[in-house]
Protein backbone atom coordinates (compact mmCIF):
# COMPACT_ATOMS: atom_id res chain seq x y z
CA UNK A 1 0.00 0.00 0.00
CA UNK A 2 1.10 3.53 -0.64
CA UNK A 3 1.61 5.22 2.71
CA UNK A 4 0.66 8.63 1.32
CA UNK A 5 -2.62 9.79 -0.19
CA UNK A 6 -4.52 6.54 0.01
CA UNK A 7 -7.83 6.46 -1.84
CA UNK A 8 -9.85 6.09 1.33
CA UNK A 9 -12.86 7.86 2.78
CA UNK A 10 -14.75 7.77 6.06
CA UNK A 11 -17.14 4.90 5.46
CA UNK A 12 -19.97 6.29 7.59
CA UNK A 13 -19.80 9.95 6.55
CA UNK A 14 -21.36 12.01 3.80
CA UNK A 15 -20.85 15.64 2.75
CA UNK A 16 -23.96 17.48 1.54
CA UNK A 17 -24.77 20.98 0.28
CA UNK A 18 -26.30 22.90 3.19
CA UNK A 19 -29.23 24.03 1.06
CA UNK A 20 -30.36 20.45 0.51
CA UNK A 21 -29.23 18.66 3.66
CA UNK A 22 -32.70 18.32 5.18
CA UNK A 23 -34.10 16.66 2.08
CA UNK A 24 -31.06 14.41 1.72
CA UNK A 25 -31.50 13.30 5.33
CA UNK A 26 -35.09 12.33 4.55
CA UNK A 27 -33.99 10.39 1.47
CA UNK A 28 -31.35 8.58 3.50
CA UNK A 29 -34.14 7.58 5.87
CA UNK A 30 -36.08 6.15 2.93
CA UNK A 31 -32.99 4.02 2.25
CA UNK A 32 -33.04 2.76 5.83
CA UNK A 33 -30.13 4.96 6.92
CA UNK A 34 -30.24 7.24 9.95
CA UNK A 35 -27.88 10.15 10.64
CA UNK A 36 -26.19 10.09 14.04
CA UNK A 37 -24.47 13.48 13.91
CA UNK A 38 -24.40 16.59 11.75
CA UNK A 39 -21.88 19.43 11.51
CA UNK A 40 -22.52 22.51 9.38
CA UNK A 41 -19.92 24.91 8.00
CA UNK A 42 -21.22 28.19 6.64
CA UNK A 43 -17.97 29.13 4.85
CA UNK A 44 -18.01 25.89 2.88
CA UNK A 45 -21.78 25.88 2.49
CA UNK A 46 -21.67 22.19 3.36
CA UNK A 47 -22.82 19.81 6.05
CA UNK A 48 -21.01 16.71 7.31
CA UNK A 49 -23.38 13.86 8.09
CA UNK A 50 -21.62 11.26 10.22
CA UNK A 51 -22.34 8.17 12.28
CA UNK A 52 -24.57 6.92 9.45
CA UNK A 53 -26.35 3.75 10.56
CA UNK A 54 -28.25 1.11 8.63
CA UNK A 55 -30.30 -1.96 9.53
CA UNK A 56 -28.18 -5.07 9.94
CA UNK A 57 -29.25 -8.65 9.11
CA UNK A 58 -30.46 -9.09 12.68
CA UNK A 59 -32.52 -5.90 12.52
CA UNK A 60 -30.18 -3.98 14.78
CA UNK A 61 -28.61 -0.72 13.66
CA UNK A 62 -24.97 -0.77 12.60
CA UNK A 63 -22.57 1.78 11.13
CA UNK A 64 -22.60 2.01 7.37
CA UNK A 65 -19.51 0.14 6.20
CA UNK A 66 -19.31 1.69 2.73
CA UNK A 67 -20.75 5.08 1.85
CA UNK A 68 -20.47 4.53 -1.92
CA UNK A 69 -23.71 2.51 -2.39
CA UNK A 70 -26.03 5.00 -0.65
CA UNK A 71 -24.18 7.89 -2.32
CA UNK A 72 -24.71 6.30 -5.73
CA UNK A 73 -28.37 5.64 -4.95
CA UNK A 74 -28.93 9.24 -3.86
CA UNK A 75 -27.39 10.54 -7.07
CA UNK A 76 -29.36 8.09 -9.21
CA UNK A 77 -32.63 9.02 -7.52
CA UNK A 78 -32.12 12.77 -7.91
CA UNK A 79 -30.99 12.45 -11.54
CA UNK A 80 -34.00 10.30 -12.43
CA UNK A 81 -36.47 12.66 -10.75
CA UNK A 82 -34.99 15.98 -11.87
CA UNK A 83 -33.73 15.22 -15.39
CA UNK A 84 -30.07 14.85 -14.48
CA UNK A 85 -29.82 17.46 -11.73
CA UNK A 86 -28.11 16.27 -8.54
CA UNK A 87 -27.27 18.35 -5.44
CA UNK A 88 -23.66 18.52 -4.31
CA UNK A 89 -22.93 15.25 -2.50
CA UNK A 90 -19.51 13.83 -1.70
CA UNK A 91 -17.44 11.54 0.52
CA UNK A 92 -15.29 12.78 3.37
CA UNK A 93 -11.96 11.59 1.99
CA UNK A 94 -8.70 10.94 3.79
CA UNK A 95 -5.91 13.42 3.10
CA UNK A 96 -2.23 13.38 3.99
CA UNK A 97 0.99 15.33 4.04
CA UNK A 98 2.95 14.87 0.82
CA UNK A 99 6.48 13.72 1.59
CA UNK A 100 8.99 11.22 0.33
CA UNK A 101 8.62 7.74 1.70
CA UNK A 102 10.43 4.48 1.00
CA UNK A 103 8.54 1.62 -0.61
CA UNK A 104 9.96 -1.83 -1.36
CA UNK A 105 8.94 -1.61 -5.02
CA UNK A 106 8.63 2.07 -5.88
CA UNK A 107 10.94 4.95 -5.07
CA UNK A 108 9.06 7.66 -3.20
CA UNK A 109 11.89 9.59 -1.61
CA UNK A 110 13.75 9.13 1.65
CA UNK A 111 13.12 8.99 5.36
CA UNK A 112 14.31 12.01 7.33
CA UNK A 113 17.89 11.68 8.49
CA UNK A 114 19.70 13.64 11.19
CA UNK A 115 21.41 16.84 10.07
CA UNK A 116 23.25 19.82 11.48
CA UNK A 117 21.52 23.16 11.88
CA UNK A 118 21.78 25.18 8.65
CA UNK A 119 23.15 28.70 8.60
CA UNK A 120 20.67 31.28 9.82
CA UNK A 121 19.08 33.42 7.13
CA UNK A 122 19.50 37.14 7.72
CA UNK A 123 17.62 40.00 6.13
CA UNK A 124 14.12 41.37 6.01
CA UNK A 125 12.63 39.77 2.88
CA UNK A 126 8.95 39.12 3.37
CA UNK A 127 8.44 41.81 6.01
CA UNK A 128 4.74 42.59 6.33
CA UNK A 129 3.77 39.55 4.26
CA UNK A 130 1.21 37.14 5.70
CA UNK A 131 1.67 33.45 4.94
CA UNK A 132 -0.72 30.72 6.01
CA UNK A 133 -0.25 26.99 5.93
CA UNK A 134 -2.41 23.99 6.74
CA UNK A 135 -0.43 21.07 8.07
CA UNK A 136 0.21 18.70 10.97
CA UNK A 137 0.08 19.67 14.60
CA UNK A 138 2.90 21.95 15.67
CA UNK A 139 6.18 20.90 17.23
CA UNK A 140 7.36 23.93 19.30
CA UNK A 141 10.79 24.23 17.71
CA UNK A 142 13.01 26.89 19.38
CA UNK A 143 14.01 28.35 16.01
CA UNK A 144 10.38 29.03 15.07
CA UNK A 145 8.99 31.10 17.92
CA UNK A 146 7.44 33.64 15.56
CA UNK A 147 4.97 31.22 13.96
CA UNK A 148 1.39 31.85 15.11
CA UNK A 149 -0.19 28.61 16.35
CA UNK A 150 -3.37 27.98 18.28
CA UNK A 151 -2.80 26.23 21.62
CA UNK A 152 -4.77 23.12 20.67
CA UNK A 153 -2.56 22.65 17.61
CA UNK A 154 0.63 22.10 19.65
CA UNK A 155 1.96 18.56 20.08
CA UNK A 156 2.10 17.18 23.60
CA UNK A 157 5.36 15.96 25.11
CA UNK A 158 3.45 12.81 25.97
CA UNK A 159 3.49 11.90 22.25
CA UNK A 160 7.21 11.01 22.32
CA UNK A 161 8.46 8.90 20.63
CA UNK A 162 7.18 11.14 17.87
CA UNK A 163 5.63 9.66 14.73
CA UNK A 164 7.94 10.44 11.82
CA UNK A 165 5.53 12.86 10.16
CA UNK A 166 4.88 14.86 13.34
CA UNK A 167 7.74 17.17 12.36
CA UNK A 168 6.23 18.06 9.00
CA UNK A 169 4.75 21.45 9.94
CA UNK A 170 8.00 22.66 11.54
CA UNK A 171 9.99 21.44 8.53
CA UNK A 172 7.72 23.32 6.12
CA UNK A 173 7.66 26.50 8.22
CA UNK A 174 11.44 26.75 8.46
CA UNK A 175 11.79 26.34 4.68
CA UNK A 176 9.35 29.19 4.08
CA UNK A 177 11.16 31.44 6.53
CA UNK A 178 14.52 30.53 5.00
CA UNK A 179 13.34 32.38 1.88
CA UNK A 180 11.29 35.09 3.58
CA UNK A 181 12.62 35.59 7.14
CA UNK A 182 10.46 38.66 7.70
CA UNK A 183 7.15 36.97 6.87
CA UNK A 184 4.44 36.32 9.43
CA UNK A 185 3.37 32.65 9.42
CA UNK A 186 0.07 31.28 10.68
CA UNK A 187 -0.55 27.55 11.05
CA UNK A 188 -3.94 25.90 10.91
CA UNK A 189 -3.86 22.31 12.13
CA UNK A 190 -5.70 19.70 10.04
CA UNK A 191 -3.51 16.59 10.16
CA UNK A 192 -2.68 14.30 13.04
CA UNK A 193 0.83 13.48 14.21
CA UNK A 194 0.96 10.61 11.71
CA UNK A 195 0.36 13.07 8.87
CA UNK A 196 -3.18 12.00 8.00
CA UNK A 197 -6.57 13.57 8.50
CA UNK A 198 -9.94 14.07 6.88
CA UNK A 199 -10.67 16.37 3.99
CA UNK A 200 -13.49 17.94 6.00
CA UNK A 201 -11.02 19.17 8.61
CA UNK A 202 -8.52 20.33 5.98
CA UNK A 203 -11.19 22.17 4.00
CA UNK A 204 -12.49 23.95 7.10
CA UNK A 205 -8.99 25.11 7.97
CA UNK A 206 -8.28 26.27 4.42
CA UNK A 207 -11.52 28.23 4.36
CA UNK A 208 -10.72 29.78 7.75
CA UNK A 209 -8.14 31.94 5.98
CA UNK A 210 -11.05 33.77 4.39
CA UNK A 211 -11.42 35.54 7.75
CA UNK A 212 -7.71 36.13 8.30
CA UNK A 213 -6.62 37.08 4.80
CA UNK A 214 -3.16 35.88 3.85
CA UNK A 215 -1.02 36.79 0.87
CA UNK A 216 0.18 33.23 0.26
CA UNK A 217 -1.27 29.91 1.44
CA UNK A 218 0.94 26.80 1.47
CA UNK A 219 -0.74 23.40 1.22
CA UNK A 220 1.86 20.65 1.46
CA UNK A 221 -0.90 18.07 1.62
CA UNK A 222 -3.15 16.31 -0.81
CA UNK A 223 -5.73 13.75 -1.78
CA UNK A 224 -6.44 11.73 -4.91
CA UNK A 225 -9.67 10.43 -6.42
CA UNK A 226 -10.37 7.32 -8.48
CA UNK A 227 -12.27 9.35 -11.09
CA UNK A 228 -9.54 12.04 -11.13
CA UNK A 229 -12.18 14.69 -10.41
CA UNK A 230 -11.54 17.43 -7.82
CA UNK A 231 -13.15 16.82 -4.42
CA UNK A 232 -16.14 19.01 -3.61
CA UNK A 233 -14.68 19.97 -0.24
CA UNK A 234 -11.53 21.44 -1.79
CA UNK A 235 -13.31 23.39 -4.51
CA UNK A 236 -15.60 24.92 -1.89
CA UNK A 237 -12.67 25.69 0.44
CA UNK A 238 -10.66 27.50 -2.23
CA UNK A 239 -13.73 29.38 -3.44
CA UNK A 240 -14.10 30.81 0.08
CA UNK A 241 -10.63 32.41 -0.04
CA UNK A 242 -9.91 35.96 -1.09
CA UNK A 243 -9.22 35.87 -4.87
CA UNK A 244 -5.92 37.70 -4.31
CA UNK A 245 -4.55 34.95 -2.06
CA UNK A 246 -1.96 32.87 -3.92
CA UNK A 247 -2.27 29.15 -3.18
CA UNK A 248 0.77 26.87 -3.51
CA UNK A 249 0.48 23.08 -3.20
CA UNK A 250 2.67 19.99 -3.55
CA UNK A 251 2.29 17.75 -6.58
CA UNK A 252 2.91 14.39 -4.89
CA UNK A 253 5.61 11.74 -5.01
CA UNK A 254 4.02 9.12 -7.23
CA UNK A 255 5.95 9.74 -10.44
CA UNK A 256 7.58 6.32 -10.66
CA UNK A 257 4.44 4.20 -10.46
CA UNK A 258 4.43 1.49 -13.11
CA UNK A 259 0.92 0.91 -14.45
CA UNK A 260 -1.70 1.33 -11.73
CA UNK A 261 -1.13 0.79 -8.02
CA UNK A 262 -3.99 1.24 -5.53
CA UNK A 263 -5.92 3.14 -8.20
CA UNK A 264 -3.06 5.54 -8.92
CA UNK A 265 -0.90 6.13 -11.98
CA UNK A 266 2.30 8.12 -12.36
CA UNK A 267 0.42 11.16 -13.67
CA UNK A 268 -2.70 10.94 -11.48
CA UNK A 269 -3.70 14.42 -10.30
CA UNK A 270 -3.11 15.38 -6.70
CA UNK A 271 -5.69 17.74 -5.24
CA UNK A 272 -5.58 20.65 -4.50
CA UNK A 273 -2.37 20.99 -6.57
CA UNK A 274 -4.13 20.22 -9.86
CA UNK A 275 -6.91 22.79 -9.34
CA UNK A 276 -6.78 25.78 -11.73
CA UNK A 277 -6.12 28.54 -9.19
CA UNK A 278 -3.36 26.61 -7.42
CA UNK A 279 0.38 26.70 -8.20
CA UNK A 280 1.35 23.02 -8.33
CA UNK A 281 4.97 22.39 -7.38
CA UNK A 282 6.95 19.29 -8.28
CA UNK A 283 10.63 18.52 -7.81
CA UNK A 284 13.52 17.68 -10.18
CA UNK A 285 13.46 14.08 -8.95
CA UNK A 286 12.20 10.74 -10.22
CA UNK A 287 9.41 10.63 -7.65
CA UNK A 288 7.82 13.85 -8.92
CA UNK A 289 4.94 13.34 -11.40
CA UNK A 290 5.36 14.58 -14.97
CA UNK A 291 2.01 16.10 -15.87
CA UNK A 292 0.69 19.28 -17.50
CA UNK A 293 -0.95 20.42 -14.27
CA UNK A 294 2.48 20.72 -12.56
CA UNK A 295 3.36 24.42 -12.91
CA UNK A 296 7.01 24.42 -11.85
CA UNK A 297 9.69 22.44 -10.03
CA UNK A 298 11.83 23.31 -7.03
CA UNK A 299 14.39 21.34 -5.06
CA UNK A 300 12.60 18.78 -2.89
CA UNK A 301 15.52 17.71 -0.71
CA UNK A 302 16.22 20.08 2.17
CA UNK A 303 17.67 20.49 5.64
CA UNK A 304 15.18 22.12 7.97
CA UNK A 305 13.73 22.25 11.49
CA UNK A 306 12.54 18.91 12.80
CA UNK A 307 11.68 17.04 15.97
CA UNK A 308 13.91 16.78 19.01
CA UNK A 309 13.81 13.43 20.78
CA UNK A 310 12.98 9.90 19.78
CA UNK A 311 11.31 9.51 16.38
CA UNK A 312 9.41 6.37 15.47
CA UNK A 313 9.55 5.21 11.87
CA UNK A 314 6.73 3.35 10.10
CA UNK A 315 7.44 -0.34 10.05
CA UNK A 316 9.41 -0.20 13.29
CA UNK A 317 12.56 1.31 14.66
CA UNK A 318 13.31 4.58 16.44
CA UNK A 319 16.09 7.11 16.22
CA UNK A 320 16.94 10.15 18.32
CA UNK A 321 16.92 13.48 16.49
CA UNK A 322 18.33 16.79 17.71
CA UNK A 323 15.94 19.29 16.11
CA UNK A 324 17.18 19.22 12.51
CA UNK A 325 16.85 16.77 9.63
CA UNK A 326 17.27 16.27 5.92
CA UNK A 327 14.09 15.15 4.19
CA UNK A 328 12.74 14.93 0.65
CA UNK A 329 9.43 15.33 -1.14
CA UNK A 330 7.31 17.78 -3.09
CA UNK A 331 5.94 19.05 0.24
CA UNK A 332 9.23 20.81 0.69
CA UNK A 333 9.52 21.94 -2.92
CA UNK A 334 6.16 23.69 -2.42
CA UNK A 335 7.39 25.30 0.81
CA UNK A 336 10.43 26.70 -1.04
CA UNK A 337 8.20 28.24 -3.71
CA UNK A 338 5.88 29.70 -1.08
CA UNK A 339 8.92 31.33 0.52
CA UNK A 340 10.18 32.63 -2.82
CA UNK A 341 6.83 34.27 -3.53
CA UNK A 342 6.58 35.75 -0.04
CA UNK A 343 10.10 37.15 -0.36
CA UNK A 344 9.12 39.07 -3.51
CA UNK A 345 5.94 40.59 -2.08
CA UNK A 346 6.23 44.22 -1.01
CA UNK A 347 3.02 45.33 0.74
CA UNK A 348 1.52 48.27 -1.12
CA UNK A 349 3.89 47.84 -4.07
CA UNK A 350 4.20 44.22 -5.25
CA UNK A 351 1.18 41.96 -4.74
CA UNK A 352 1.34 38.23 -4.14
CA UNK A 353 -0.14 37.67 -7.61
CA UNK A 354 2.61 39.76 -9.18
CA UNK A 355 5.27 38.02 -7.10
CA UNK A 356 3.93 34.59 -8.11
CA UNK A 357 4.03 35.61 -11.78
CA UNK A 358 7.69 36.59 -11.35
CA UNK A 359 8.55 33.24 -9.76
CA UNK A 360 6.74 31.31 -12.49
CA UNK A 361 8.44 33.35 -15.21
CA UNK A 362 11.86 32.76 -13.66
CA UNK A 363 11.19 29.02 -13.48
CA UNK A 364 10.11 28.81 -17.12
CA UNK A 365 13.07 30.90 -18.28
Amino acid sequence: MFPELELDAKADQLVVDLEHVEEVTVRLGDLGITVGAREDDARLGLSLLSDLQEDGPDGAKRLVGDVDPPLAELRRGYAAQFHGWVPDLAKNRVTSVVVGFPNPNIHLGVLPIKADEPAKVLGSAGTGVRVGFVDTKWYPHPALDAVAVEREAVLSDDDEPWPMRAGHAAFVAHLILAQAPGAHLTLRWALKADGTGTLWQAAKQIASFADEKVDVLNLSLGVRTLDSQPPLLLTRALAALDPDTVVVASAGNHGTIQGMVNGLRANSPTWPAALPRVIAVGAPAVYSPEAPWVDLKAEGTAVSAYLKGKVEFPGGGTEKFHGWAEWAGTSFAAARVTGQIAARVVPGQVTAREAAAEVLAAASG
